[in-house]
C-alpha cells in the first residue's frame, strides 16, 4: 500500500492524551495508507517509559522518537524527521499535530486524500475547542500588521505588563464572539491553527520549510509566510474536523519562564517579518 500521509505529532508531558490520540487514529480509514511518528519531548525525569509499548499495542507500524532533551514544537518534529531520514516531497499529506487531538470522523484521510488544487500549500480543518466550544479555525483570517508585533514585545517586556495583558484577556474572553457561524464555508485565509497543520506537497516542492529551530509559538505564521513567499494559499476547509482539548502543553509552562519564550519568538518576527 501505498504511504500518503505523513503524520508527526508531539508529545509533551502528556502521555494519557497521547495515548488517546493515537487510539483514534487507529479507527480511521485508510490510517494503512499513513506513516504516524509520536515525538516523546516531555522533560527527560517525567517520562512515561511505557508509552512507546503502550503506543505500539495501538498502532504496531507507527514510530517513536525521543528527543535528547525538549526541542519544542517544531523543532521536535524536525529532529525526529531527521532521526528517520524522511523526505517529506515523497509524500502528498504532512501533518504536525499536538497529542491534545482527537479524529472522531473514521472518513477523516478519505475526504483529506480526495483534496486536490495545485494552488494551496496547507489545510486549516476545524479544529474545534472542547474547552471554548468553537472552531479555533480560520486562525486569522488576514495578515497580522507589524504594529501586532510591537505591542506583544511591549506585553511581554516585563512581567509586570504581562500579567497586565493576560488579566485583561481573562476579563474579555466571555464576551469574544463565537465564531462557529461564521466559518461554516471553505475560504482563502491567512493562517491556520497550530494544533493540527496540514502540509500538501506543495508546499515542498515550492522550496518551502519547516526550519523554525527552537522557537516555541507562532508557528501558524511562520509557516502561512512561507506560503505567501512561494504565492501558495492557506485553505480553510471545515468539512475536515478535529477535536482539540487545548494547552496540554503550553498550558504547563508557566511565569517568567514563559514570558521570555514568547519575547524571543516576537523579537524573531520584528526582524523577519
Amino acid at each position: 500500500m501505498e504511504i500518503t500521509l505523513l503524520l508527526v505529532a508531539v508529545n509533551y508531558n502528556a502521555a494519557q492524551e497521547t495515548i488517546e490520540f493515537v487510539h483514534s487514529l487507529s479507527k480511521l480509514e485508510k490510517i494503512n495508507q499513513a506513516r504516524v511518528v509520536i515525538v516523546e519531548n516531555s522533560n527527560q525525569n517525567s517520562r512515561d517509559t511505557k508509552l512507546k509499548l503502550n503506543l505500539l499495542r495501538i498502532l504496531p507500524e507507527l514510530d517513536f522518537i525521543e528527543t535528547p532533551e525538549n526541542l519544542n514544537y517544531f523543532g521536535s518534529v524536525n529532529y525526529a524527521i531527521n532521526q528517520l531520514a524522511l523526505n517529506l516531497i515523497c509524500f502528498d499529506f504532512f501533518i504536525i499535530s499536538n497529542v491534545d487531538i482527537l479524529i472522531k470522523d473514521s472518513t477523516f484521510l478519505t475526504k483529506l486524500f480526495s483534496f486536490n488544487n495545485p494552488e494551496v500549500g496547507i489545510i486549516a480543518p476545524t479544529v474545534f475547542s472542547i474547552a471554548q466550544n468553537t472552531d479555533q479555525n480560520p486562525y486569522k483570517r488576514l495578515k497580522f500588521k507589524k504594529s501586532y508585533f510591537y505591542y506583544y514585545r511591549f506585553v511581554y517586556h516585563h512581567i509586570f505588563f504581562t500579567r497586565m495583558h493576560e488579566a485583561l484577556a481573562d476579563i474579555l474572553r466571555p464576551y469574544k464572539k463565537n465564531n462557529i457561524a461564521s466559518s461554516c464555508n471553505s475560504e482563502f485565509i491567512y493562517a491556520p491553527h497550530g494544533a493540527f497543520i496540514i502540509i500538501l506537497k506543495a508546499y515542498f516542492t515550492a522550496g518551502c520549510t519547516i526550519d523554525y529551530g527552537k522557537l516555541l509559538f507562532c508557528e501558524e505564521i511562520f509557516v502561512s509566510e512561507q506560503c505567501a513567499k512561494k504565492g501558495l494559499n492557506v485553505f480553510y476547509e471545515p468539512a475536515l474536523k478535529v477535536l482539540h482539548s487545548e494547552h496540554i502543553a503550553t498550558g504547563k509552562l508557566t511565569g517568567d519562564y514563559l514570558r521570555s519564550i514568547k519575547l524571543k519568538t516576537i523579537k524573531h518576527f520584528l526582524k523577519n517579518f
